[in-house]
């Protein structure tokens, strides 16, 4: 089982989306109360991140950015273990914010076609130092964390219409989801096939999961994932659903599991949105909408006033052509809004330079944006 990493189109979405968590990542870092940037959710969300950068890196073999990402994932996964941990703040946004710098640095190489080769030693060999250090401090207390029963989930998920490469979408979830899980099973069994794109794009990717993370968690865990527009997650207490899945894919035979009391009952729906939703387009396909949009524009123009319709009574078309006229003005205002940018993403960089410098001249500065 193997993946082309020729195809250029593979290399702009782990490009688009890597910038994207790295800038997830960095807004979480600079813009939190300390005590919910490092607490245990922030932990989660940023351990998360980092897992997902990881699995996309190694899947494109960029192993340069991968085993970057996955020290620091390390890094998260060992702060989440450790009880009442004591470490400075200051010094862990440090290394996150050089690891952010370090993998967009890579990533732009990738984006003009070069190999990402930087050298990450000097990086590394800190956050070691960190891990290290924060391993001795908390001395025996991981070994006092109990180990939770694991229990099987049944997860139906359908990605949003219209979205490219759903088998390549469908493989890096699964490969996100397996360090946290025992054991897992897909349908369609093969995920880097050409077939397997046309059935989840029809029918939805079912997963058999053991875990011991809670449904609360698991559930978490898809919502965080992009692209998902319906998510079915049930807890399966009776049989193991893994004979469900056949060894060529087949699809799953419906059961109608029960949930455990503590749990509400799933039902399909939409992933709770975490702010606006989005979806990447090909910028020579918006340049080509935007100039049809204007072709259209004057086409509209050019039928309404034709000269030969002149001193015509023609109620029903002036009607038509007054609707039209609303729908092209409501058209051309939108395709005109695509390019438009927020704000506030310009001032949301302001908040890293200001940090940067503060900690360069050791003084206390507080940046406050108003408006």
């Amino acid at each position: 089982m193997s993946i082309s990493l020729s195809n250029e189109s593979f290399v702009e979405v782990f490009h688009f989306e890597t910038l994207q968590n790295l800038e997830e990542l960095e807004f979480h870092v600079l813009n939190g109360v300390s005590t919910a940037v490092f607490g245990r959710e922030g932990v989660q969300k940023m351990f998360r991140i980092l897992h997902t950068i990881k699995g996309s890196a190694a899947m494109m073999s960029y192993l340069t950015i991968s085993n970057t990402a996955h020290a620091l994932e390390d890094l998260f996964s060992n702060l989440q273990e450790v009880q009442n941990a004591s470490f400075k703040e200051e010094v862990l946004t440090d290394l996150i914010l050089g690891t952010v710098d370090f993998i967009k640095t890579e990533c732009q190489k990738v984006g003009i076609g070069q190999n990402p080769d930087g050298d990450a030693r000097e990086l590394l060999e800190k956050i070691r130092a960190f891990h290290d250090a924060l391993s001795r401090a908390d001395g025996n207390q991981t070994e006092a964390v109990p180990t939770l029963a694991e229990k099987w989930y049944r997860a139906h998920v359908r990605f949003d219409e219209g979205c490219e490469m759903v088998n390549i979408r469908a493989f890096v979830l699964v490969q996100r989801l397996t360090p946290l899980v025992a054991e897992i099973h897909s349908t369609p069994a093969d995920l880097t096939s050409e077939d397997s794109g046309a059935v989840i794009a029809s029918t939805g990717l079912r997963l058999a999961i053991r875990t011991a993370q809670s449904y609360e968690e698991l559930k978490a865990f898809f919502e965080e994932i992009a692209f998902i527009a319906e998510l079915d997650l049930q807890i399966v207490v009776d049989t193991p659903p893994t004979e469900d899945f056949a060894a060529n894919g087949a699809p799953i035979i419906e059961l109608t599991p029960s949930l455990t009391p503590a749990q509400p009952q799933a039902t399909p729906s939409k992933a709770t949105p975490q702010g606006p939703t989005m979806m990447s387009v090909n910028v020579e396909k918006l340049d080509q909408f935007m100039d049809l949009i204007g072709e259209m524009v004057i086409a509209e123009s050019m039928v309404t006033h034709h000269p030969d319709l002149k001193g015509l009574k023609l109620a029903d078309f002036h009607r038509a052509t007054r609707q039209l006229h609303k729908i092209t003005t409501e058209l051309k205002d939108i395709a005109l809004s695509i390019r438009m940018v927020p704000l506030t993403k310009t001032f949301q960089k302001m908040h890293r330079v200001v940090r940067d410098v503060a900690r360069k001249l050791e003084k206390d500065v507080a940046i406050e944006v108003v408006g």
